[in-house]
């Protein structure tokens, strides 16, 4: 018995829309369901985008800001003063003092509109707030207070899921995602191919539980294993 070594299956925009069409009995898909599919699938990663933080999708390197003194927004880019234009999220930001970096406060919109910090003179920045747009070029970082000086700023973020654009692109998923977005686009295509309302709904079913597949594989489990030492 041979078993193989490899574990990098993986599969195409063109095939993840044939599967999910056969699912509801469309085996010898033409060219305008293809069409349906492509375009329902790159909406259904859109909504998935805005359902979760994926893991996958959070930078694992840090970004790095240059502030400019009396300087509040900062603009997306590429020069050292401008913001990573792929931001989705902030997930951690902090700015250099000495040789420690001190975390921002992260605002949401709100709080941002609300914050003390807003009304005091320029110096060290205590938090921030990530203005979105709905053009991800147009979004901004404000800075509270407005910094006094040339800050390094260090910080993580989520990017968006990337669309489906070509017929071979594969997904930007992890392999244990294939099956559920399958499940889950067949459910999202089923209202174009008059099914039953009964099926509708047993579809939609399977398509929940997938998502909450997702959910569950997207969750870290970290190990806090203490290194002082504990007398009794």
């Amino acid at each position: 018995m041979t078993i193989s070594t490899t574990s990098d299956f993986t599969v195409t925009r063109n095939d993840l829309i044939t599967q999910a069409l056969s699912y509801i009995g469309v085996t010898d898909p033409q060219n305008e369901e293809m069409a349906l599919g492509v375009r329902v699938l790159n909406s259904l990663i859109r909504n998935l985008d805005a359902r979760g933080d994926w893991i996958w999708g959070i930078s694992n390197a840090e970004s790095t800001l240059t502030t400019v003194a009396n300087q509040q927004a900062y603009v997306t880019g590429i020069l050292s003063t401008t913001i990573n234009p792929n931001i989705l999220k902030l997930i951690y930001i902090s700015y250099l003092q000495g040789n420690d970096y001190i975390p921002l406060i992260i605002y949401d919109k709100q709080s941002s509109f609300l914050t003390d910090y807003k009304d005091d003179s320029p110096g060290q920045p205590q938090a921030c707030h990530l203005e979105r747009h709905n053009l991800r070029s147009d979004n901004r970082l404000l800075l509270y207070p407005t910094p006094n000086s040339a800050y390094t700023i260090k910080y993580s973020f989520r990017r968006p899921l990337f669309d489906f654009t070509l017929p071979t692109d594969n997904p930007d998923f992890p392999t244990e995602w294939f099956l559920p977005l399958q499940k889950m686009l067949s459910s999202e295509l089923a209202g174009h191919f008059s099914k039953t309302l009964q099926e509708r709904q047993w579809l939609a079913a399977e398509s929940e539980k997938a998502f909450q597949e997702m959910v569950a594989f997207n969750a870290e489990k970290p190990s806090y294993t203490s290194l002082r030492t504990e007398y009794f």
